[in-house]
């Protein structure tokens, strides 16, 4: 289409004609962009494999003619990001990239695509979307030590309400939705427990969201504890989203106080992995963790390395032991791997906190009770205060 060279006076009269090849213009113009600019040396874009949008961090093939790949001469940018390598299979007509991980892409954002072979260059307008990466990492259903009393009464009161105090913090990489989830070995008790959240509003969803490390506090409510006077109740606490999960297993005896923990210290579940006996090597059929129950299933004679994640805030030497809870029956439950005895010192701490990752070996001997309890135990020496951690098994037929 020829330019347009039609200048216009204050007073002129704009006429259709001058109008349409304006419009025809502006056609020719998006139809350019759209098939790719060039100029010069016949280098082009042809199409792309996929189509567009892309995702950053996507394996992509661009189609064209003279990139220039042959003498070494091809440069491919997003915006002012270069592509540093390509893949095997790239040519001169056809170039196998990843698109990069770009910064600022928010939910998506228009980025010009140039590719030049030294004397020429071609440029496309097209979309990438942020990468969708795979949720990964934990969640930590914990005591809340800045709540007190907790629980609330305490003692727990039979025939009386009950409040618990929790703290749920997030070590997923994304944001996550977690659905708190409440079992009791009280059925009524269990059928009638609220999500409380940290006004004590009731959530009626369950849900609480959180972004990476983010940490905030909650609560469960019992309206009513039919148990009698010196009884026990366990209530187990968790916390799911797709691809992360913890829980809180704690047993309450009713008109008996409950010792609050030690707030220097935290620990949670980490990890299962379950091992052949055979051949030492791990078998995910052989065993596997529920996080809305807190149980370790685990096949007879199987090996499970229970992995967990302790936090502390104060040097100290801290005892570690590791029970067996009666009436659990011809389960083994040792420390593996794991010191009697963790000296914390100075050089442990990053950024006012030192961790350490304890493990305990599980298996269920010929004849072993089909559930039973362990009970992990962390505890400074000096301190009458300590942190405690249980997690109930169930075998596997």
């Amino acid at each position: 289409m020829a330019p347009i060279i039609d200048i216009v006076r204050p007073g002129d009269v704009i006429t259709s004609d001058l109008i349409n090849r304006i419009i025809g213009t502006l056609n020719q113009h998006d139809a350019l962009i759209s098939a790719g600019s060039t100029s010069g040396s016949g280098i082009t874009i042809t199409s792309f494999v996929p189509a567009p949008p892309f995702t950053a961090g996507q394996d992509i093939e661009i189609h064209g003619t003279n990139f220039g790949f042959s003498t070494g001469s091809t440069a491919v940018t997003f915006d002012t990001t270069g592509i540093t390598s390509f893949k095997l299979g790239s040519s001169d007509t056809s170039l196998l990239i990843q698109v990069p991980l770009l910064t600022g892409l928010g939910t998506g954002k228009d980025v010009l695509l140039t590719i030049s072979n030294g004397s020429a260059s071609v440029s496309r307008v097209i979309r990438v979307n942020p990468a969708q990466l795979p949720q990964q990492g934990n969640v930590d259903v914990l005591w809340n030590d800045a709540i007190a009393p907790n629980p609330n009464p305490n003692p727990v009161l039979n025939a009386q309400p009950v409040t618990i105090a929790y703290s749920l913090k997030s070590r997923a990489t994304l944001p996550t939705t977690f659905t708190v989830g409440v079992q009791c070995s009280n059925a009524a008790m269990q059928g009638a427990a609220q999500v409380l959240d940290a006004a004590q509003t009731v959530i009626a969803s369950k849900q609480i969201d959180l972004a990476p490390g983010q940490q905030k506090g909650f609560f469960v409510r019992f309206p009513n504890v039919p148990v009698a006077n010196n009884s026990t109740f366990t209530v187990t606490v968790s916390a799911t989203a797709a691809g992360v999960s913890g829980s809180d297993t704690r047993v309450f005896t009713v008109n008996q106080a409950t010792q609050p923990p030690d707030p220097t210290i935290n620990v949670a579940f980490n990890a299962l992995t379950a091992i052949d006996p055979n051949n030492g090597t791990p078998d995910p059929n052989a065993g596997n963790y529920t996080s809305i129950d807190n149980t370790v299933h685990l096949k007879q004679n199987a090996i499970g390395r229970l992995n967990l994640v302790a936090t502390f805030t104060q040097i100290g030497n801290y005892d570690v032991t590791v029970a067996a809870l009666a009436p659990t029956s011809l389960w083994t439950v040792v420390l593996a791997g794991t010191p009697s005895v963790y000296t914390i010192g100075a050089s442990d701490f990053s950024n006012g906190v030192a961790t350490k990752n304890p493990e305990i070996g599980i298996q269920a001997q010929p004849g072993a009770s089909l559930t039973g309890q362990l009970k992990f135990t962390l505890q400074r020496q000096g301190s009458a205060q300590k942190r405690e951690i249980t997690f109930n098994l169930a075998l596997i037929p």
